[in-house]
């Protein structure tokens, strides 16, 4: 994950940044439950994370190495939400852009897993998909050479639907990097 390599780097070598649909590993417990609460939806985000991350932790038909990396990400994330997050000071004025899918299609698994959870799923992701946007904006408010980039109705893949966007994005962003003057 992205934010992992930002807290080992400490941000200082990071000279530009695309995210491509991040989790919102700014989401307080508060809002959580304020999601969880207009929603009418027995769990939050939070809860899910946890409970995805340990089915594919256990699932045995995963290779070793994501068993590993969801057993990582779940140690990181209970019983704070992305703890090793917390720390991490703002994000300096480097060009970034950030793609969020939002208002998406809901998958036959997410609508089996939902009823079985009692989530209430399209209010649910509708006030997560609110947070996340304003996250992500303020996380970049004070980069002018920023963007935020908000696609509705595409999926988690943004990358696999549309490949050639993210591309262009990733170009944008080196370009805009370029060499600096000695």
């Amino acid at each position: 994950m992205i934010e992992m390599e930002l807290a080992a780097l400490k941000l200082t070598l990071v000279v530009g940044l695309v995210f491509i649909d991040p989790t919102d590993f700014m989401l307080t417990n508060e809002e959580d439950q304020l999601v969880r609460t207009r929603s009418k939806s027995a769990i939050g985000y939070q809860k899910l994370w946890q409970i995805l991350l340990k089915k594919m932790e256990s699932d045995t038909l995963t290779p070793v190495g994501i068993r590993y990396e969801m057993s990582r990400q779940y140690n990181a994330s209970v019983p704070i939400f992305f703890k090793e997050y917390r720390s991490i000071s703002a994000l300096p004025p480097i060009p970034t852009t950030v793609f969020i899918a939002y208002n998406r299609r809901v998958e036959q698994h997410e609508l089996a897993l939902s009823k079985e959870l009692k989530i209430n799923l399209k209010p649910w992701f509708k006030e997560l998909d609110q947070l996340r946007i304003q996250h992500y904006a303020q996380m970049i408010e004070n980069s002018p050479q920023s963007r935020l980039i908000l696609l509705p109705q595409y999926s988690h893949g943004i990358h696999q639907q549309d490949p050639i966007l993210v591309s262009n994005a990733i170009l944008e962003v080196l370009k805009t990097i370029g060499p600096k003057p000695k």
